[in-house]
């Protein structure tokens, strides 16, 4: 594992899940009936700054003829997550085809790889029985169409991976996951207390102890990074709801900024943290 990089807005599970021999057992998961496949075979193709908006938690890897598609639900997951693996693939393909050279305007037929989509839902917000298996692009253009659904040409399906119990590596990152949860609901006011906490408790559990015995200090400032940046997320949601709208307090503050307001006057005003209105 040494050698294993990160980039500061890595999110765990882009961090885990990177490396060769993790993606490796999490493809063996997917697909137990592949036996033949080591780590040699695993390609990392994740894209950075797609649709990204804060954290990064997809992940791409390539798999023989397979393109490999996860993507981390940490609290709740969303039918218009098919959409955005939609632009998520499109990109993944426009890399792939130009850095393998293929000519897309000639008479030879281009390869690519078949894409496979995951959703690894981590939270506690429903339980297994109340998601569904798949969710599906189509259903997006039915809630606006009168038409059946078998006259949409395009469609995308993305399979729900929820905690079963196997002890296998999803379920293991899932129920780090949820330790993590229960650690900072127990440690509001110390993100770093509550790092702690989790990889204490899971390598005492036999959860991922293996990785997180050997990058303990990384993975606590990752997580101590994740928690801080939740929490000034929250913040400014809050902050955005009490103005009614985003478009709203962007043009209040700018109104004020005109006036000659200081962004420390506007932080007191608006109730919003300087750092999160910087």
């Amino acid at each position: 594992m040494e050698g294993l990089r990160r980039n500061v807005k890595d999110s765990l599970f882009t961090y885990y899940f990177s490396d060769p021999k993790h993606a490796l057992e999490m493809y063996k998961a997917l697909f137990p009936e592949d036996k033949n496949v080591t780590a040699a075979d695993i390609q990392i193709v994740t894209l950075t700054n797609v649709l990204a908006a804060g954290m990064y938690n997809d992940l791409g890897f390539l798999v023989k003829d397979r393109m490999i598609i996860l993507v981390e639900a940490q609290s709740s997951y969303s039918e218009n997550i098919t959409l955005r693996l939609l632009f998520y693939i499109a990109g993944t393909y426009r890399e792939f085809v130009e850095k393998s050279r293929s000519d897309i305007y000639g008479m030879k037929k281009v390869w690519i790889p078949k894409p496979e989509f995951f959703v690894v839902y981590t939270g506690r917000e429903k339980t297994p029985d109340q998601i569904p298996d798949e969710l599906c692009l189509s259903d997006l253009f039915a809630a606006g169409s009168t038409g059946p659904k078998d006259d949409i040409s395009l469609e995308l399906r993305v399979k729900i991976l929820t905690y079963t119990g196997t002890n296998n590596i999803k379920d293991q990152y899932i129920r780090f996951c949820q330790i993590a949860d229960e650690q900072r609901v127990k440690y509001p006011d110390d993100k770093r207390k509550a790092a702690e906490e989790t990889v204490r408790i899971c390598i005492e559990e036999g959860v991922m102890a293996v990785f997180l015995g050997e990058r303990r200090r990384e993975v606590v400032d990752i997580m101590e990074f994740l928690f801080t940046d939740e929490e000034i997320n929250r913040m400014r949601e809050h902050s955005l709801r009490e103005e009614g709208s985003k478009a709203r307090l962007v043009e209040m503050i700018g109104n004020m900024l005109k006036k000659g307001r200081t962004p420390e006057e506007i932080s007191d005003f608006c109730g919003i943290p300087l750092k999160v209105l910087k």
